[in-house]
């Protein structure tokens, strides 16, 4: 599967994050593994909270294995470039890393479940 900037595509999603989409934002090479930054869109954070987005950083392997279709492929990411450069030169000093599981448990982790 080639992953691309710009692409946005749907995922195997929690039920309550049925709207929710994924935005490959940028592919690295870090350390000997491939790394998605991912931009995960619409995530419900609970029945009284505004749905939320986050960035994050995701072996390509489980980012792979979490897509389902391909839904636009130009879309901007520019306001995301800074947060993703901060996170690679962190991950280069080995003071960050990255998600090893399938979107829906980061989007778990990130937003979880109260519905």
């Amino acid at each position: 599967m080639m992953l691309k900037t710009g692409q946005r595509w749907s995922y195997r999603a929690r039920s309550q994050d049925e709207a929710s989409t994924v935005l490959i934002v940028a592919v690295d090479q870090i350390n000997g593994h491939i790394v998605v930054n991912v931009s995960l869109h619409n995530l419900n954070a609970g029945p009284d909270a505004e749905p939320v987005s986050a960035l994050a950083p995701v072996l390509m392997a489980n980012v792979a294995g979490s897509l389902v279709a391909l839904l636009d492929e130009e879309c901007d990411v520019t306001s995301l470039e800074p947060l993703v450069a901060d996170w690679r030169r962190q991950a280069e000093q080995g003071t960050a890393g990255f998600f090893t599981v399938g979107l829906e448990r980061v989007a778990e982790i990130i937003a979880p479940s109260s519905v």
